[in-house]
């Protein structure tokens, strides 16, 4: 009921082209976020219900410059932290706009030092909260794990190397306040600094060239994305990470 009010109010105020490329769009996501029912089965979790911003408990002039739930696809979240050339041990996991933990729970197959999740909205927090209770412990190289219920843009980078993990959680002005805090980062002297994006977004792509990171595609399987155009991008530093990626 509430996707068919959703629509209706499109239709009034984009016109039906409009309207019917976002409905498209959208069975196209719940078409992939179903195809991880799987995972959600096998390990007792609650990550696959798409959730639109304007059901979400987040202030409401924010909601404009921020995007619905949307859960990542396991297969490809894998494949990007095994391209990750990286002693995962050295490392702080950050992902911005966490949702409901999944690829928290992922990155904890991997012994990173931390991981950290940062959501806005409440109820998913909540969400996510329960799903790392629930998480197979045996699967774990990491326990300290953790999603954080705050605004992104107030988040203090850790002073540790850095994976920071981006899955369009945002419009552009968000992470142009954010891109700041990354470059204090590096302003700081440090180097190891990895950021993960899927997505097809040209503008936020923009704003991570800014930093003046190096950049290569990592992920670009067919995946029955939304737009059917993710990718997933690394960003980094040290000139030998292109060495060893390649």
């Amino acid at each position: 009921m509430d996707y068919f009010k959703e629509t209706i109010r499109s239709m009034r105020e984009s016109g039906w082209k409009a309207t019917l490329s976002r409905t498209t769009a959208h069975l196209r996501r719940k078409l992939v976020t179903y195809a991880d029912l799987g995972f959600d089965l096998r390990n007792g979790v609650d990550t696959c219900r798409l959730r639109s911003i304007h059901d979400l408990d987040v202030d409401e002039a924010l909601k404009p410059d921020l995007i619905g739930y949307e859960p990542s696809p396991v297969h490809v979240i894998r494949s990007m932290l095994r391209s990750l050339p990286i002693d995962p041990a050295r490392f702080t996991f950050v992902d911005y706009g966490s949702g409901k933990g999944r690829v928290l729970m992922l990155a904890s197959e991997y012994p990173f030092k931390e991981i950290f999740g940062l959501e806005l909205s409440g109820e998913l927090h909540r969400i996510a909260e329960k799903n790392i209770a629930k998480w197979k412990r045996q699967v774990r190289a990491c326990d300290r794990i953790a999603s954080v219920n705050l605004n992104a843009t107030e988040f203090e980078l850790p002073d540790s190397p850095l994976v920071l993990f981006f899955f369009s959680p945002f419009h552009e002005p968000v992470l142009a306040k954010l891109i700041p805090r990354i470059e204090s980062f590096l302003q700081r002297g440090h180097r190891d600094i990895f950021i993960m994006y899927y997505g097809s977004r040209e503008e936020l792509l923009a704003q991570f060239g800014r930093l003046g990171l190096q950049c290569q595609e990592i992920y670009s399987r067919f995946n029955l994305a939304a737009s059917g155009r993710y990718r997933g991008y690394l960003f980094f530093r040290k000139q030998e990470t292109r060495d060893a990626l390649e």
